[in-house]
Formats: C-alpha cells, structure tokens, sequence
C-alpha cells in the first residue's frame, strides 16, 4: 500500500490489515508517482518477487466490493491478461481497480502529474480486457461526492 510518509493513521490501518507499506515521498506530485512507488517496490521488493501482476485500488472509492476484486483476480488468472471493470451503473468511465499484468508495470514510468493509466492503456489496444460487472463503484472525490454517497446530495 502506497501511503504519504508520516501518515501514521493510514499506516496503522494498513500495516494492521497485513499490507506492505510503502512510503511516497512524492506523493503531492499526483497520482502518478504513487503508482509508479508502488510498482517499482513491487517489482524490487524480495517479499513478492514472483508478483505477476498488481491490483491498482484508489483509495477514493469506498465502495468497492470484494468480489470485484475476485472477478477481477479469477479472470487473470484464467487469461493472463490486464483486466478492468465496467459496471452496469456506469458504462461510460473507465472502471477500478485495474488489475495490471506485469508485462504493463513499465507504463508506469510514462505517467506525469495527477494522471491514473487510463490514457496509456488505452493507447495499448488490445491489452486490457474489460470484465463486466453489475452495480457501481463511485469516485469521492468532492465534498458533494460525499454528501450524494451519504444520501444527503
């Protein structure tokens, strides 16, 4: 898990969860240099070193379920590909988490700003399946985001 250095709550919960922690010390520069942390410690790191793919989870989402990660993680398994959802709830954006197949960690190293791989894999025809899924998986990234999720928006 990529976490701000010094964000001890987030690390406790974390850490307490069995994650790795791994610290950005870039992590205001956006999005980016966070997932490029998290794979190069991944593709680095002696605690997973036959890692043949990492599952990307933002941590804006709240509520993502865990059968999509297992949907998620069952169809690479069988098909050895990069895997995305889309949900029936919103078939017009992109879906998350995104299960990256190793094969694609070294897009990461093109990423600038508070840009996610979206673009990347999609300049990349072909390597990313897209697994339907049913319901939603919304983005909180507003105060109103919030208030809408809580059912007072």
């Amino acid at each position: 898990a990529v976490v701000r250095p010094g964000d001890t709550r987030l690390g406790w919960h974390l850490d307490t969860a069995g994650l790795e922690l791994v610290p950005n010390p870039d992590a205001d520069a956006g999005i980016a240099s966070s997932i490029r942390c998290g794979l190069n410690a991944l593709a680095a790191g002696s605690r997973h070193p036959q890692a043949g793919a990492a599952l990307i989870i933002l941590g804006d989402e709240p509520l993502l379920r865990d059968d999509a990660i297992e949907h998620l993680v069952s169809y690479w398994r069988q098909k050895g590909t990069s895997v995305r959802p889309r949900y029936a709830r919103q078939l017009d954006a992109p879906g998350h988490p995104v299960l990256l197949d190793r094969g694609l960690w070294h897009l990461a190293n093109e990423l600038e700003g508070d840009r996610g791989l979206s673009t990347l894999l999609a300049s990349q025809p072909g390597s990313v399946a897209t697994l339907d899924l049913p319901g939603t998986n919304p983005d909180i990234d507003t105060p109103d985001d919030l208030r809408t999720l809580e059912g007072g928006g």
